[in-house]
């Protein structure tokens, strides 16, 4: 059937991609007009069982579907969805993607093997999508299901909203339309909710007294998933022009809240894996093998963990029948939970039991119990120290945000509709009755109420005109209303096209709800110099929306670039830098000595992406145009402010120092001197003059090696700084900077630091965002320089945003020993060394030298800062003592596994790696020592190898000789 201009089939689809379960349903009209929507109960498979030489699964078909996906190892990693899914997380972990949803945006899924095909959370949720779409198909005998609708946090910002695009496209979803804009298939969670619930109300499925919508409500969605926490605020009312349609405005959104039924689990799991520590606490070998497996044993516990809490909240509720105290046995004690089993990563038991007191300390952490109604009045005043991951914070900034909108702190909440897997739970419910003074509505599923609702709205979608109902142009409404059979006579469709004839149409439905739109949850920011902030779009602004001209900014003299940091500002007022983009003039229109002013515009759309118009004037009002410049910014939260990075926590090891010639220099003159060398470098290379570049070239050298052994390299910041962001456009100068600052730059304040940092990221800023995509030119060198440099002076979190550039191949070996010297993103290595791995065991040219070093530098020992990775030493040993022993690696890739060997075995700190793993490493060195004359080309990084494992002291060349990597 044609709708809207479009061919789609005439089903009506709404899935729910949840970060525990998700759930599809679709909708039926009856003869009277009502839209009926149901859940449909999807197959999967939940067990699997022998037969003859192979296996197979036991099916079954349930209405809600974990969100797991299980790579089957022994089908060539084919992917499994569901319960089954589930069920070998405990057991295979590396495995099983769980909880994917919490990970929508990042560039990699973290904690899977490296050779699932699946790498980034889009692909494995497309997976999930489908699996129900193609279920789904089979039952309503279609031949696919190319048209749905998808929910998404209301919080989610543009990043997670892509990727959930991308998972849907990947999954055969059609998400553009014939003019290749992006097609309205993602919906808020809370306003699936909300339409779910008044399509019940408006049926009769729910009693209207449950809440009275026949005069003005303000009504508040929580809700609480596996991974997440939406908490909206909205205004429900009639229309006075026609009451028997609801009109529902958002007036508040939370900040994106990573808090959910995971969050519970894990307490409690890391409460179980201190009590099993404990219980074996007289057999410290049995403690020892606990810890080595910790990360396969929290996986195992966090399945217990996940039962007893849906345990405890079903007897809680009641759902187990009330038990009267006097019917219990003795003196037993009926809030007495037992739990645990079997243990395989270690083989030892794990059993215990919780009282319900027990249970609760863990998990009253989350329920925010100093925090009252009336704090979100002093909400600024809130310590930003103060427990923030609990489920009334966010309640607080949205009651902030709508006393703001509103224009008074005096208005009351009428209503919280509950939803979400976490909303039954009784210390949930309890907690937000006690903090509203009233019951919250939990009379709807809250499994299935938010893909209920995505049904209803993809109806609407297909009934009226999409751009109309979904407030691009103006809402569809009929003017005229039959009230006896609830049909439209003579409707005025609002559209594009002007002039056209009306076409007299059958009867419809009215929608009795009235489109709704959608809002921003936080305000956005353009950072300026001198670390001001200026507010862009506000908090609540309805989305799209389009900002006035901001005027007043001049173009730096000499440059022809403006850079775009767009910020948002946190509730303990600091502003963080969330997205960055750029602009580029010609340069022929700056060099007329003139001032160039600025002027731009901000639009964003229903997508959360923006854009941003500039143009260059002559006058500061922005109207004698110049020139113009348009760019498009994803926002991604999370990413702190590059304005206010701190270093990262711990010993670092130090950038390479050289030796100190006592010299004092003075700092400006000589860096000046080598801005001019730059300067005549980069002409001789355009007249292909190749002698004065190795002149110039030699002097820039020369130059550097004065400032690296300069008795005062701490008077080289402030003026290095300053000549580096006011020569943007000479690559080689900038090049230059970067590498001095890391050379010098570990003695510079952490404000200098920060500020270095900065700079290095606008290098990369274009590949980290989007903007440019296969990096070429000079630019380039600049660009790996930048990456190695971010080691010294990011921070911690910075580091973890590096994800966007690693899908470039000329920035890997940056990355790894950036990655490495930090111990961040550990994971990622470990899978580029797998892919080193595989082609050295082939015999095929690798770079093994590059990934085994920096995998060993990872693991490293004596800086107070602990690897996080799913990979073990003991599995890394294997294979690098598999690798030696296969004579397929040439003597400096031998030397290199080599020197990983020896940072994993380090004894000269402590290291719980297990004793037959550093007997295996001292046999095959002392194995190499025999192998003739091919010996002596690695035998110096046998040699410190073996001392590190034998707890020796290493020399200062020792030490550097551990890090050795390509520099400049």
């Amino acid at each position: 059937m044609i709708i809207n201009g479009e061919e789609h089939n005439d089903l009506c689809v709404g899935i729910d991609l949840g970060t525990t379960n998700s759930v599809l349903a679709t909708v039926n009209l009856k003869a009277n007009g009502d839209i009926v929507s149901r859940v449909v109960n999807l197959p999967r498979a939940v067990d699997m069982y022998s037969m003859g030489l192979g296996s197979n699964f036991t099916m079954k078909n349930l209405p809600t579907l974990p969100s797991c996906v299980y790579y089957n190892v022994e089908r060539n990693f084919s992917p499994v969805v569901g319960d089954f899914a589930k069920s070998r997380y405990s057991l295979r972990p590396h495995l099983v993607a769980k909880s994917i949803k919490s990970q929508m945006g990042n560039e990699l899924a973290k904690g899977l093997s490296a050779d699932i095909p699946d790498k980034t959370p889009a692909e494995i949720s497309s997976r999930i999508l489908s699996h129900m779409l193609n279920g789904a198909a089979r039952i309503y005998h279609q031949s696919a299901i190319n048209d749905a609708v998808i929910t998404v946090p209301a919080s989610f910002d543009s990043i997670m909203c892509q990727a959930t695009l991308r998972a849907a496209e990947l999954a055969g979803i059609n998400i553009r339309r014939k003019d290749g804009t992006i097609r309205s298939i993602l919906l808020p969670e809370p306003q699936a909710v909300i339409y779910d619930f008044i399509n019940q109300v408006h049926n009769g499925e729910i009693a209207a007294q449950i809440l009275d919508l026949s005069s003005e409500k303000i009504v508040m969605v929580f809700d609480l998933g596996g991974g997440t926490l939406d908490i909206t605020l909205h205004r429900i009312s009639r229309r006075k022009d026609m009451p028997d349609v609801l009109s529902v405005e958002d007036l508040a959104i939370n900040r994106y809240t990573l808090l959910g039924g995971d969050d519970f689990d894990t307490a409690l799991a890391k409460e179980m894996f201190l009590r099993y520590l404990k219980k074996y606490v007289a057999h410290p070998q049995i403690v020892q093998k606990i810890k080595h497996e910790e990360s396969s044993v929290m996986a195992q516990l966090l399945s217990y963990a996940e039962d007893l809490k849906i345990h405890v909240s079903m007897d809680k509720s009641g759902a187990f029948g009330d038990i009267n105290s006097s019917d219990a046995w003795g003196d037993e004690d009926i809030d007495n939970y037992t739990v645990g089993g079997g243990i395989g990563a270690t083989g030892f038991a794990y059993d215990d039991a919780f009282t319900i007191q027990e249970l609760e300390n863990v998990w009253e952490k989350f329920m925010g119990k100093n925090l009252s109604f009336d704090d979100f009045k002093r909400l600024d005043e809130i310590s930003a120290e103060q427990n923030t991951q609990n489920i009334i914070f966010p309640i607080l900034d949205v009651l902030k945000k709508c006393a703001n909108k509103l224009g008074t702190e005096d208005f009351k909440i009428d209503a919280v509709i509950m939803n979400g897997g976490m909303s039954l739970f009784y210390m949930v419910t309890e907690r937000l009755k006690k903090f509203f003074g009233f019951d919250p509505i939990v009379a709807l599923d809250p499994d299935q109420a938010v893909a209920r609702g995505a049904a209803v709205y993809h109806y609407f979608l297909h009934k009226y005109d999409e751009k109309a109902f979904i407030n691009e142009t103006a809402p569809y409404l009929p003017k005229t209303l039959d009230a006896d059979k609830k049909s439209v006579k003579n409707p005025e469709k609002i559209s594009s096209t002007k002039n056209v004839p009306e076409v007299e149409k059958s009867p419809e439905p009215i929608p009795y709800i009235a489109p709704m739109k959608f809002i921003l949850p936080d305000s956005l920011y353009l950072a300026t110099a001198g670390n001001h902030y200026e507010e862009i779009i506000s908090t609540g602004t309805e989305l799209p929306h389009q900002s006035k001209k901001f005027t007043g900014f001049k173009l730096p003299a000499g440059t022809n670039r403006i850079s775009i940091p767009i910020a948002r500002r946190d509730l303990n007022g600091t502003h963080k830098i969330i997205a960055k983009g750029n602009i580029l003039f010609p340069a022929q229109n700056i060099s007329s000595g003139k001032d160039i002013f600025v002027a731009f515009n901000v639009s964003m759309n229903a997508q959360k992406i923006i854009r941003m118009d500039a143009w260059t004037c002559r006058d500061f009002q922005g109207d004698k145009v110049i020139d113009k410049g348009a760019t498009e910014i994803l926002v991604a939260t999370g990413m702190e402010s590059p304005l206010n990075r701190v270093t990262t926590e711990g010993t670092q090891i130090a950038p390479k120092i050289f030796p100190n010639s006592g010299k004092k220099l003075n700092a400006t003159m000589i860096l000046k001197d080598i801005l001019n060398l730059c300067r005549q470098t980069e002409k001789a290379q355009k007249n292909n003059d190749q002698k004065s570049v190795s002149k110039w070239a030699k002097q820039i050298r020369e130059k550097k090696t004065e400032i690296f052994t300069a008795s005062n390299p701490e008077d080289f910041a402030e003026p290095l700084l300053d000549l580096f962001g006011n020569n943007q456009n000479l690559e080689l100068f900038k090049m230059t900077c970067i590498i001095i600052g890391r050379k010098i730059g570990a003695v510079w304040t952490n404000s200098q630091k920060r500020r270095l940092a900065n700079l290095c990221w606008d290098q990369v800023a274009g590949e980290m965002h989007f903007i440019t995509w296969e990096p070429s030119g000079p630019a380039v060198n600049t660009k790996i320089q930048a990456i190695y440099t971010l080691y010294m002076c990011a921070s911690h979190d910075d580091l973890e945003q590096m994800q966007g550039l690693h899908r470039y191949d000329k920035f890997r070996i940056a990355n790894l020993y950036t990655h490495a010297m930090t111990k961040t993103d550990v994971d990622w290595i470990y899978a580029e060394f797998r892919k080193d791995y595989n082609k050295a065991k082939r015999g095929t040219p690798s770079k093994i030298q590059i990934s085994a070093h920096a995998l060993g530098l990872a693991f490293r020992l004596g800086d107070n800062k602990k690897t996080i990775a799913s990979v073990s030493k003991k599995q890394i040993i294997n294979e690098l003592c598999e690798l030696i022993s296969s004579h397929n690696m040439n003597s400096v890739e031998i030397g290199n596994c080599i020197i990983a060997l020896g940072l994993l075995c380090d004894q000269r700190y402590h290291n719980t790696l297990d004793s037959k793993s550093v007997l295996k490493t001292q046999k095959l060195l002392g194995d190499l020592k025999d192998s003739g004359l091919a010996f002596l080309q690695f035998a110096k990084a046998t040699e410190v190898a073996q001392k590190m494992i034998e707890g020796g002291e290493l020399s200062a060349d020792e030490e550097e000789f551990l890090l050795i990597k390509v520099d400049d």
